[in-house]
């Protein structure tokens, strides 16, 4: 194993670039960055194609400017719905803070992974604003795992693409502080995990269709999960 005291400068192609100007060549990548913005190395592009907040203010290539505007388009269409569905929403209260908007929001299906991904070789587990990290981060691990494994059958493109623009536009609507970021589930934490399981196929978290919404969530009720997983699927090919 060959140590390097040193930080990310940029990513090119399959290397990893310090900033001492040594590169190496990698065949995965995986970023333990804690509570650190992780994003900094990737160019404004790189990020936009995988679906991470990039500046504003960067300059984007004509696809990339043409697939922004088509975002904003989908996002406002999503509103319109939402907007029909809940007309309170239409009207929110104006004394309240707002944080200033100087990145777009992810656009990341379940806030886990790229949209424009065939070779599923992107992952970010915890890029999420949530009431409890411990819990979203096991489950997401889960998910991820059945993802990178072909476990996973997952919607057609342009629906998950609707998908993202609606958690965009309701994140707007829901969380008027933050919501701009397009990733926060402080309220909605018990939902968000219940669909990743959901998808992934496992249930023995549930107590029950009245006790999971009227008795407390626990962290023991998610004790067995890893073992249901290796028990469907068995173990991970990695």
């Amino acid at each position: 194993m060959d140590l390097f005291n040193d930080e990310i400068d940029h990513l090119r192609g399959r290397e990893v670039c310090l900033k001492s100007g040594k590169c190496l060549q990698t065949d995965a990548i995986l970023l333990g960055t804690g509570w650190r913005n992780s994003l900094d190395y990737m160019s404004p592009s790189l990020r936009a194609s995988l679906g991470l907040p990039y500046l504003l203010t960067a300059e984007l290539n004509r696809d990339e400017a043409t697939a922004a505007r088509r975002w904003f388009q989908r996002e406002q269409d999503a509103d319109v719905n939402i907007t029909a569905a809940f007309p309170v929403l239409a009207d929110p209260p104006t004394a309240h803070a707002r944080s200033p908007v100087h990145e777009s929001p992810f656009r990341l299906y379940n806030l886990v992974v790229s949209l424009d991904d065939d070779t599923r070789s992107f992952a970010c587990i915890g890029q999420i604003n949530t009431s409890s990290y411990f819990r979203t981060g096991e489950i997401q691990s889960l998910w991820v795992t059945a993802y990178f494994d072909g476990k996973l059958t997952l919607p057609p493109l342009e629906q998950r693409a609707d998908d993202v623009a609606h958690f965009v536009a309701w994140n707007r609507k829901r969380y008027l502080r933050s919501g701009e970021e397009g990733n926060v589930v402080v309220f909605d934490t018990l939902r968000y995990t219940d669909r990743l399981l959901d998808e992934v196929g496992l249930e023995s978290y549930h107590k029950g269709w009245l006790a999971h919404y009227l008795t407390p969530n626990r962290a023991r009720d998610y004790a067995g999960l890893r073992d249901e997983y290796v028990q469907r699927f068995g173990r991970c090919m990695y």
